[in-house]
């Protein structure tokens, strides 16, 4: 049995191009959204999240194959966790079926932070979307900060934040860099992404 690591966009990358999926009999997402935040926070304070075990497919018939497609390696454990990561980056993994019920599902299972918390602690608040929190300029998508792959696309949105919290425009000055620390220059975006934590036990 092999042992190696993959980064959270790497496993979403294979959900979605289908060099990994599941069998048959695993099709259903059964995680609430509130696992989805949890999990959310975790990657953000850069906690493990368990290992995933994949199946060496290259012996098993799949019942149907799409495009000509057949998955290298299938999950036997860590389904749930995969599509969960998908939905946090927005990327619609090979085995949802229906772009109808995955816009849905993007809606539901939306994660949003509050980066702009009080006091002098650099952590970030998060919870689940709701019609005042899509409102509330403090609170953002994590799924939009994750698109985000560029310093200059930062400040921009740590612009357009500020410009809708126009009422408090005195503090624009001490609000600008907050916004840079928490999701910018001490790189916990690309924590989320890019960190090895995703540990991958390959059973051939």
């Amino acid at each position: 049995m092999a042992i190696e690591q993959l980064k959270v966009y790497e496993i979403v990358r294979n959900a979605v191009s289908k060099n990994v999926d599941i069998p048959e009999f695993q099709r259903q997402f059964v995680w609430d959204p509130q696992q989805v935040k949890l999990l959310t926070e975790s990657l953000y304070r850069n906690y493990p999240i368990g290992s995933f075990l994949l199946w060496d497919s290259s012996e098993y018939e799949e019942s149907k194959t799409a495009q000509g497609a057949k998955a290298s390696q299938w999950i036997v454990d860590g389904q749930q966790r995969t599509t969960a990561l998908s939905l946090l980056l927005g990327q619609k993994p090979y085995w949802w079926e229906s772009a109808e019920e995955w816009n849905k599902a993007l809606m539901r299972y939306d994660v949003m932070a509050n980066i702009l918390t009080e006091g002098n602690d650099d952590r970030i608040e998060f919870a689940l979307s709701n019609p005042i929190r899509r409102r509330d300029a403090r609170w953002i998508s994590v799924r939009e900060i994750l698109r985000i792959d560029k310093v200059e696309d930062l400040t921009q949105v740590a612009q357009e934040i500020i410009e809708k919290m126009s009422d408090e425009s005195q503090n624009d000055i001490s609000l600008f860099p907050i916004i840079h620390s928490r999701f910018g220059n001490d790189n916990r975006k690309l924590t989320m992404c890019d960190n090895p934590i995703l540990t991958i036990l390959v059973a051939g």
